[in-house]
């Protein structure tokens, strides 16, 4: 699947969602809010569209790759579309092993083939999101330096339109 089509995929396979591109810890209204000042997001890096997180303390976005997180100060970030904001359309729904609901929300593409999806943890403490890569069973977030793997976690869906 080459990324043109791919960028279309990700509009079309998320009605009521939007990204909108920010940078240095900015965010705007109805953004997809995580835990206080973290925020769902994804960020383009070495060719892949990567789901992650944007910290607005520490100013930056984060996600995980090959091992580690990687800090990026661009990103785009998960808003609602819709004048009501966001906040009634979606849920985090307990999943595992690389499995995701027929409405998971679609967050990026690895190897310009593999779609990926937003996950939800927790790492001491604090609520991360990260990317699930189906094909791999399982999912990856970005805390500490480095990319953690987990076998369950928590996939974003979207409610259907009404």
């Amino acid at each position: 699947m080459k990324t043109r089509s791919m960028s279309k995929l990700l509009r079309e396979e998320n009605p009521g969602l939007g990204w909108i591109r920010d940078s240095h810890g900015h965010v705007p209204p109805n953004t997809v809010e995580v835990q206080n000042e973290v925020y769902v997001a994804r960020m383009e890096y070495k060719g892949d569209i990567v789901p992650g997180k944007v910290v607005s303390k520490y100013k930056l976005g984060y996600i995980p790759y090959e091992g580690r997180e990687v800090e990026l100060p661009n990103y785009e970030v998960l808003c609602g579309t819709t004048e009501s904001g966001v906040g009634s359309r979606y849920e985090w729904v307990n999943d595992h092993d690389g499995l995701v609901p027929k409405n998971a929300v679609v967050g990026g593409i690895a190897a310009s083939t593999y779609i990926l999806y937003i996950g939800r943890s927790t790492i001491n403490g604090e609520e991360v999101v990260g990317k699930i890569h189906p094909v791999r069973g399982c999912a990856y977030f970005p805390w500490g330096g480095e990319e953690h793997k987990k076998k369950e976690y928590q996939v974003l869906t979207l409610e259907p339109a009404r």
